[in-house]
């Protein structure tokens, strides 16, 4: 071998290098040992391991991972000292200190202390929630915490215990466990908001008498299939869908108070999960338990969860085409579009109004994912088809809305009572929803669903009859959702302690809503006392040219009376819902009507009036007044009832 530029062998410098690198060794264990013996001595063991070890700790229990790091060592300069060098290194590290069996005993019963985190799972070996996996040696990963160091105002605390399992990406920790967790926590926040909003509305749900809208419900469902299309096509196609469906519920449960109101109680439950749902999306776990508590306790969702009507399918499929579309922009396709455009189709069919979410639903692809927008603008004009269709259908039947008013700017006054069913409850919820306002998402699309719906009905109401606060029911979750976004800044305590609290203000509305004049009309009543009073051979007559439903009378006395128990109706030729009308067809000539030997009738009419045969409609009024005089009058809530006997000859 050639000798090198100091005339010196390359032999010996190798060994000089050798006996170097392990005087260094040596000098590093022995001032290591040295410093251990200033600590205690739980710490002592920290101390000796080689530099580069630092701990995470946690409270999993016994799931640790050690990733052994390599040795050190300097790569052999040529092949001749590679197995020194292997030999050595292998050397050093059977003399790192050995903690994985120490840990291994103690992890089970390890319990979190101050300053430390827990990081729950690793990316390369996932354990389900919940389950423990046995402690390998070589278990274990050690990462260290400034901030429990004195030094960064921490207490100081052992950087060597055992940790939870994590995977390390430069100097973040990420924690997959995180994203079980909060799905937990979502789930908890929707299901425990359904099974409230179930308690509350099942509540009592069939005590309050059927107002006149449902009255109009049941009498669709009582009629023979070949009959509904002839009736729609005359009267009520805006609510065609509806009714096609209330029709095959009924033949299937009956068609009691429970029954009618049943599909309306489950739309909202569902209605809340889908509230929490969103506010878990937009806003985390917390947000969404908020906001589907919120929603359980407004009145006005227990008032249309008990209502014969299609709000609450609206409220329903408003709440799931918005989170449909939100799913559907994580990754914009066109099958991920197709459960939106099903929604949207029912909405739409339901209820054409209920289109003006579109607007909402509009900024919310323009604030997600704006190049998606001409996918969604396809998608939603497929899921309108329907609502055009049913406008089309229903355009000769202005006149049922002929009854409405312009919208008026005092109407807004009464706005939070009509939309939310207590002026109190309403102002609050409209006072935090106010503070969540923004530009920034999510709070741009809960602020486009609560006021472009609302604000555009109202301002195409000042022109024509179509403003009803009860029409954009389905903003309600984007006001709720707005107010739960105000109580998620503060801890989660205190808002669940102001929900309490509207709760608690919300109660006398809550039982006014469930007495038997809750839906403003007590026919539960009217029929009770017909029913008390009534003799055989007593007549009824109603009132047909009253404001707010001529169908009214005589639907409370055949939905609530047996037909052995009812007067017999003295002015019908034609009865109701037959051959494509609505209304009966009366006597044209009352008096030759009223056969001689009855000698007791009774008068139905529709609001409270003191005069129950003033404005009766047709020539009723003229004939009853010959022949009858009032014997005495009742005024349930919302009607007027009479008992009239025959003048004495």
């Amino acid at each position: 071998m050639p000798p090198g530029p100091d005339g010196g062998d390359p032999t010996d410098r190798t060994q000089v290098r050798r006996g170097r690198r392990r005087g260094d060794a040596d000098e590093a264990a022995a001032d290591a040992e040295s410093f251990a013996g200033w600590l205690p001595e739980e710490r002592a063991d920290a101390a000796a391991r080689p530099a580069g070890r630092a701990s995470v700790t946690g409270t999993a229990k016994a799931e640790v991972r050690r990733i052994v790091p390599p040795p050190r060592g300097e790569r052999p300069e040529d092949d001749s000292d590679h197995e020194g060098t292997r030999q050595h290194d292998d050397e050093r590290q059977r003399n790192y200190p050995k903690r994985s069996h120490d840990d291994a005993e103690r992890a089970p019963g390890a319990t979190a202390r101050s300053g430390r985190a827990s990081v729950p799972g690793i990316a390369t070996a996932r354990v389900p929630a919940g389950e423990s996996r046995p402690v390998e040696p070589d278990d274990t990963m050690d990462i260290a915490r400034a901030d429990a160091d004195p030094r960064h105002g921490g207490d100081p605390v052992d950087s060597t215990a055992p940790v939870s399992p994590g995977a390390v990406v430069g100097t973040a920790v990420v924690a997959d466990g995180f994203r079980g967790t909060n799905r937990a926590l979502t789930q908890l926040a929707w299901l425990g908001s359904a099974l409230l909003t179930a308690v509350i509305t099942i509540f009592r749900v069939d005590r309050p008498g059927l107002w006149a809208d449902e009255l109009a419900t049941w009498g669709m469902t009582t009629v023979s299939a070949h009959e509904l299309w002839p009736l729609l096509r005359s009267t009520d196609m805006v609510n065609g869908a509806y009714y096609l469906l209330m029709w095959g519920w009924t033949h299937l449960l009956g068609s009691s108070d429970l029954a009618l109101r049943l599909p309306s109680v489950i739309a909202m439950t569902v209605s809340a999960a889908l509230v929490a749902a969103l506010g878990s999306r937009f806003g985390g776990p917390r947000g969404g338990l908020l906001a589907g508590l919120l929603f359980a306790v407004v009145p006005s969702v227990s008032r249309y969860a008990q209502e014969a009507r299609v709000y609450a399918l609206v409220v329903l499929f408003a709440a799931l085409s918005t989170l449909l579309l939100a799913r559907a922009l994580d990754r914009p396709r066109f099958t991920r579009f197709l459960p939106y455009v099903l929604v949207v189709a029912l909405l739409g069919a339901l209820n054409p109004i209920s289109m003006l979410l579109l607007l909402a639903h509009g900024v919310l692809v323009l604030a997600q994912h704006r190049r998606a927008f001409g996918g969604w603008f396809a998608a939603a004009i497929v899921g309108a088809l329907p609502a055009v269709a049913v406008l089309v259908l229903s355009a000769g039947q202005r006149h049922q809305i002929s009854w409405i008013p312009q919208s008026r700017l005092t109407d807004l006054a009464a706005l939070p009572y009509n939309l939310f069913g207590a002026t109190a409850i309403g102002g609050a919820l409209l006072v935090l929803a106010a503070l969540s306002v923004s530009y920034r998402h999510p709070a741009l699309v809960y602020s486009a669903w609560a006021l472009l719906p609302a604000a555009t009905l109202f301002t195409v109401g000042h022109f024509t009859a179509l403003w009803q606060p009860r029409y954009v029911l389905f903003t309600v979750p984007a006001w709720v959702l707005l107010a739960a976004g105000t109580l998620d800044r503060i801890p989660l305590v205190r808002g669940l302690l102001v929900v309490a609290a509207v709760g608690l203000v919300s109660l006398p509305a809550q039982i006014t809503l469930r007495g038997e004049a809750g839906h403003d009309q007590d026919t539960h009543k009217l029929a009770n006392i017909i029913a008390n009073n009534e003799q055989p051979g007593d007549g009824i007559v109603y009132g047909t040219d009253d404001p707010g439903g001529g169908w009214v009378g005589r639907d409370t006395v055949a939905h609530y009376l047996s037909p052995g128990s009812r007067p017999k109706d003295l002015m019908v030729t034609q009865p109701q819902r037959t051959h494509g009308k609505v209304l009966a067809i009366e006597c044209k000539d009352a008096a030759k009507c009223l056969p001689d030997t009855v000698n007791r009738v009774w008068v139905v009419r529709l609001g409270s009036v003191s005069d129950p045969l003033r404005n009766l409609g047709g020539n009723k009024e003229e004939a009853l007044r010959t022949a009858f005089q009032t014997s005495k009058t009742w005024h349930p809530a919302g009607l007027t009832l009479a008992l009239l006997t025959r003048k004495p000859s």
